[in-house]
């Protein structure tokens, strides 16, 4: 792998067959998602509500599995998961219906921070399959970017 990457087999909770499940939140616009990893209290949530508040679906809150298959990575949500998220001091919101699948096209590292205001394009991997990675700590345009990444991905600079 690039300097850059991250293996995300390396955070996942646990592993079946061809199956991670990670402490994570992901949203989804399109049929694109993004998978949002943190520690508990980094953020994970709260980036995802303001990514709902774009235009975004709600993928799953707390437990999102991915799944490889035919060459690509399917983000589903965990057993039993609530069509609602956590807004800190607020409780429990309503998101409407869940997103039920979406193919893994964005990862966001909430424990990282970028060093550079334009870094270089980074990546994570799993089962083979490479997707774009952010780090997201501290980014205060963070939601806002995550939607027009999966709307739009990166702008070509060539």
């Amino acid at each position: 792998m690039a300097r850059f990457d991250i293996d995300l087999a390396d955070r996942a909770l646990s592993q079946t067959g061809a199956t991670w499940a990670f402490h994570a939140s992901a949203v989804a616009i399109g049929g694109h998602g993004a998978l949002l990893l943190g520690k508990s209290g980094a953020g994970k949530s709260s980036v995802a509500l303001a990514a709902i508040g774009y235009g975004a679906q709600l993928l799953g809150d707390d437990l999102v599995r991915a799944t490889a298959d035919d060459g690509q990575i399917t983000l589903t949500a965990g057993e039993n998961a609530l069509e609602a998220i956590e807004a800190r001091g607020i409780g429990l919101l309503a998101t409407g219906p869940l997103c039920p699948a979406a193919r893994l096209a964005l990862v966001v590292d909430l424990d990282q921070s970028p060093e550079e205001r334009l870094p270089p394009r980074r990546h994570a991997a799993i089962a083979g399959q490479r997707v774009p990675l952010i780090l997201g700590g501290a980014v205060p345009s963070l939601a806002a970017a995550i939607v027009m990444l999966l709307r739009h991905g990166f702008a070509d600079t060539t």
